[in-house]
C-alpha cells in the first residue's frame, strides 16, 4: 500500500474509522461533545483500535502518506511528533476525516478520503514535522505506516494523542 490522502480541516485533529465503527452514529447527530471532546474518551476510543485519531495543533492542509511494508526508521526518529495508534479494518476501507465532522455527523465519507485496506488489525505508526514555514497545517506531510498485527494492539492512551509538536 502508498496511498496520498490530501485533507483539509477545520478542526484541531484528523479521525480515521472503518465503516462499522461509526454504524451507531446517527445523521445529524452530535458525537463530538458528548463522546470525543474530553481527553479520556478520546483514549477510549482509541485504546479499543475502532475509531483512532490524532491532534494536529489547529486547522489547515495536510498530506496524509499512507503505508506498509519496512518502517522507515530515519524519518521516524528524525520526525518532530510521532504516536502509536491502532485500527481494526473490517469490508476493507478506512476513513480519513475533519475531528470536527463529528458535530453534525454524515456518514458519507468522500471518496478521495476512504483507502481500500485488507481487513484485519493494524499498529500505526504516525509522524510528523512542521513544515518548512513553519506554520501547523501549510501543506504539512504526516507520514502512517500501518503494521497488520493477528490481534488488536494494546495502547494506553489516556487522552488524545498530539501531533502538534508542542509538547
Amino acid at each position: 500500500m502508498r496511498t496520498t490522502i490530501d485533507l483539509e480541516i477545520v478542526g484541531l485533529g484528523i479521525v480515521f474509522y472503518s465503516p462499522f465503527a461509526v454504524a451507531h452514529i446517527q445523521v445529524g447527530e452530535d458525537y463530538l461533545e458528548p463522546h470525543f471532546w474530553r481527553g479520556r474518551d478520546v483514549g477510549e476510543h482509541i485504546n479499543a483500535c475502532q475509531i483512532s485519531a490524532f491532534g494536529t495543533g489547529g486547522p489547515g492542509r495536510y498530506v496524509l502518506e499512507l503505508y506498509d511494508g519496512p518502517l522507515d526508521e530515519q524519518a521516524l526518529n528524525s520526525a518532530k511528533a510521532k504516536v502509536q495508534l491502532g485500527i481494526e479494518v473490517r469490508d476493507g476501507t478506512l476513513c480519513f476525516r475533519d475531528l470536527y465532522d463529528f458535530m453534525r455527523w454524515d456518514p458519507d465519507c468522500p471518496a478521495d478520503q476512504m483507502v481500500s485496506v485488507a481487513d484485519g488489525f493494524y499498529r500505526i505508526s504516525v509522524y510528523t514535522s512542521p513544515p518548512d514555514s513553519g506554520i501547523l497545517g501549510d501543506g504539512q506531510a504526516v507520514w502512517l505506516h500501518f503494521e497488520a498485527r493477528t490481534e488488536k494492539p494494546v495502547l494506553a492512551w489516556a487522552a488524545v494523542p498530539d501531533l502538534s509538536g508542542e509538547r
